[in-house]
């Protein structure tokens, strides 16, 4: 499986993708076994044009970069972000034109605007600007395809959230090889952690596969101080 993604995070990164305005913060772990990448989706389907306001998750709750170490598992890579920059031998920036997948308003670019280090975290930053006399819409995305991959084994990520209409943050993972399998959804999809930006208290994790697609979806939901958008949580999968 591969890894993509879209939040701030710590550690072995998912690929995330994001959403526009906001920042996302994500501090990830580990993962054993190697010949499939994760990914990370964090995507925005209603982000607003008329009145945006660029919402950024703290970073300084993140905790002080340690190596992982889960018993019963050897540690195949993880990534603390406590560099200056992306660690592009883990890390694909992924380019995405708006409208690509899900009916989304933001590019995904290159650009260090959207994507970068701080505070021990990566950072997917959404950002609102103009285009032809128009809003238009930019964000991050990151993937692990063909540099760390693996097939079973657990995944660890730690991450905040943004809140706000139209932001949809995510991490997942995809098969490496998506044509081997067919196509989405035959391909399948495990989705770890997946949380709306208009109701932060809730994070989904949801299994995508066969043709006609079918999914099984499970929920969590934390309220107040302890939200999907307050503070950093632990998201997992084993497989």
């Amino acid at each position: 499986m591969r890894t993509m993604g879209g939040i701030i995070m710590k550690k072995m990164r998912i690929i995330a993708a994001f959403a526009a305005m906001s920042l996302l913060t994500a501090c990830g772990k580990s993962a054993p076994q190697a010949d499939s990448m994760a990914e990370t989706k964090a995507t925005s389907t209603e982000a607003q044009t008329t009145e945006a306001t660029q919402t950024e998750a703290q970073t300084t709750e993140a905790p002080t970069a340690e190596v992982p170490a889960i018993d019963g598992y050897h540690l195949l890579w993880h990534d603390e972000f406590d560099g200056d920059a992306l660690d592009e031998t883990i890390w694909n920036r992924e380019l995405r034109e708006p409208g690509w997948t899900n009916q989304e308003l933001q590019e995904y670019t290159a650009s260090d605007e959207n994507i970068f280090l701080r505070d021990g975290c990566l950072v997917l930053k959404g950002i609102k600007t103009e285009k032809d006399g128009k809003d238009y819409y930019t964000s991050g995305k990151v993937n692990s395809q063909n540099k760390a991959d693996f097939t079973y084994g657990k995944v660890v990520a730690r991450a905040k959230v943004p809140e706000g209409k139209g932001l949809w943050p995510a991490i997942w993972m995809m098969p490496t090889d998506e044509s081997f399998y067919g196509q989405w959804p035959k391909c399948g999809e495990i989705d770890i952690m997946e949380s709306l930006g208009k109701d932060t208290t809730i994070s989904y994790s949801t299994i995508h596969y066969g043709e006609p697609h079918a999914e099984q979806q499970g929920t969590v939901t934390m309220t107040g101080a302890d939200s999907f958008f307050a503070r950093f949580h632990e998201y997992s999968v084993e497989w």
